[in-house]
């Protein structure tokens, strides 16, 4: 995952001309253990995403909508923790977002997440795909559930 914070598309536009050196390596099109390219943070136009190489996908938002190609480029759907947990329902909230985004056929990621095995318990009993820590050897070593 890229994290651009600013000028998306010039951003792109050069990610594109150095990874394009290096297809293989890029493109599972080419080869299917290639490093899947996803751009997050300021990700351009929408509109514009079907148009950059097939080996470009993007961070999606479960509020945006998508049309069936431009959804193709969407690697997973990712939204922050604290837009469902600021209230006594949020673990329906949670719950129902998972089943919004594997509606979708799509992994579900939330970040800005508390950093903790209960907090990773939570979320792989919730369907939560994709658990975003810095801690990746304890979370690995706590995966007891």
């Amino acid at each position: 995952m890229i994290d651009i914070k600013e000028n998306g598309e010039a951003a792109i536009t050069e990610l594109i001309k150095l990874l394009s050196i290096h297809r293989p390596v890029f493109d599972r099109s080419v080869n299917a253990r290639a490093v899947q390219v996803v751009i997050s943070g300021d990700r351009g136009s929408i509109s514009k995403w079907v148009s950059y190489p097939s080996f470009i996908f993007f961070d999606g938002r479960p509020n945006e909508k998508y049309d069936s190609a431009t959804l193709q480029r969407v690697a997973f759907i990712s939204d922050s923790y604290f837009n469902y947990t600021n209230s006594q329902d949020s673990t329906t909230r949670l719950q129902q977002l998972v089943k919004k985004v594997h509606d979708m056929s799509k992994l579900l990621r939330l970040w800005a997440t508390p950093d903790n095995p209960a907090s990773w318990k939570l979320q792989q009993q919730l369907g939560i795909d994709i658990i975003n820590t810095d801690k990746v050897a304890e979370c690995r070593k706590n995966n007891d559930w």
